[in-house]
């Protein structure tokens, strides 16, 4: 997420759901866990909402 903001692809507090994103995501999945566990794009999404 951080990436898209530093390119200026992200300009608010929202995010939708593109291809690009979803493949961005895995690729910084592949860089940076070294695990069993399975890439899941929605476990990001799921910890910054908020409670209401």
């Amino acid at each position: 997420m951080v990436e898209l903001i530093e390119k200026g692809l992200v300009i608010d507090n929202r995010f939708e759901v593109y291809i690009d994103l979803v493949g961005l995501f895995q690729d910084n999945w592949c860089l940076l866990v070294h695990t069993a566990h399975q890439p899941d794009f929605t476990h990001s999404f799921y910890y910054l909402q908020s409670d209401k």
